[in-house]
């Protein structure tokens, strides 16, 4: 619909390949500075699967709209209105997000190859349902997502990332340089070459990542949850060793074991017995826990990524918000535990 002001407004439709190849014309003279020319509004529309490579949208506006599985290779976005719209696995290689609002934006699963976002506006929002005028309006707040996104040479540097959702994120070669992360997650995050330094990481949650020549500069201190070291494999073989005698007396030898928030990635525990155990936060990546009793343990946001529980007793084994990306799950034994009410819980994003 073309407004008053020559904008060209569009809600709640689907967007054909067709009508977006129109838009990029109009857009592409908005942004070269036509004074004739309109902005490009699109609210709560269907943009998914389309092909927006070498497009420019700068300086558009797309509110709550899906970009879930489109192609937005080499596209130009830098200051665009992109409030709460939905990039779900899509494609964003060389993307330029450069100064954009992208306040409660989802990017899970996306791949953001030399993606640029440097000085974006990333932090949660707010989205309206319904008319605050007719009063049917309700309020959702939503914090920025990049979960399970796999980011390689990604630019954040000097971004808002305010309590965004990096849970189960592969990031190599980022630039997080100066980016407020204050009250971010990363659970079960793999970060690689990650240049983090001068930014603010006060509250940012760390357990269970995986963290290889990350530069924190002096905010390492400030951490709320930093990931724990390596577990030594002579201390952990004490521990196991320890548990299994408490399972087998019945709780009266040995002592049971706990390994919450700590670091057993990489370990070989195949046969061993640790049933009952708390993993929440654990980084467990890599490890061999093939064909052992795992019944009743929790594994709350948890990273399995590339784990082997191949044969393993899982009954009654809590996996919820657990990062089990290319995790071995075959021949797993699943289901009820008898006489406790548990039942095995698994999510899996892959």
């Amino acid at each position: 619909m073309l407004g008053a002001s020559n904008n060209i407004e569009i809600s709640h439709r689907r967007i054909t390949a067709e009508v977006l190849a129109r838009l990029r014309v109009v857009q592409g003279r908005f942004a070269r500075g036509d004074r004739n020319a309109g902005r490009v509004i699109l609210k709560e529309c269907d943009l998914s699967n389309l092909d927006f490579s070498s497009s420019c949208f700068a300086g558009a506006h797309f509110i709550a709209c899906s970009f879930a599985n489109a192609n937005l290779t080499d596209a130009d976005f830098s200051r665009t209105m992109l409030f709460g719209s939905n990039f779900e696995r899509a494609n964003l290689t060389r993307t330029n997000f450069e100064s954009a609002n992208l306040q409660a934006a989802t990017f899970d699963e996306a791949t953001m190859e030399d993606t640029r976002l440097d000085r974006a506006d990333i932090r949660k929002g707010t989205l309206i349902h319904g008319s605050e005028k007719e009063g049917t309006a309700s309020y959702q707040e939503i914090e920025t997502s990049f979960r399970e996104a796999e980011l390689r040479g990604t630019n954040f540097t000097n971004a808002f990332l305010r309590n965004a959702n990096f849970d189960g994120a592969k990031l190599d070669n980022v630039k997080l340089k100066g980016a407020d992360l204050r009250g971010s997650s990363f659970h079960g995050a793999e970060l690689k070459n990650v240049d983090a330094s001068q930014a603010l990481i006060q509250d940012a949650d760390f357990r269970s990542a995986s963290l290889e020549g990350v530069e924190l500069g002096e905010s390492l201190s400030l951490l709320a949850a930093a990931p724990a070291a390596p577990m030594e494999k002579e201390s952990l073989e004490t521990i196991i060793a320890d548990h299994e005698r408490w399972v087998a007396s019945g709780g009266k030898d040995g002592k049971r074991a706990s390994f919450a928030e700590q670091n057993l990635s990489g370990h070989d525990l195949a046969g061993r017995n640790l049933a009952t155990i708390c993993f929440n936060y654990a980084n467990l990546s890599g490890a061999n826990f093939s064909r052992m009793v795992l019944a009743a343990c929790s594994f709350q946001y948890a990273n399995l990524r590339g784990a082997d529980l191949t044969g393993s007793d899982l009954r009654g084994a809590d996996f919820s918000h657990a990062v089990i990306t290319n995790a071995k799950l075959e021949s797993c034994i699943t289901g009820a535990l008898p006489g406790t009410g548990l039942s095995t819980v698994i999510e899996r994003n892959d």
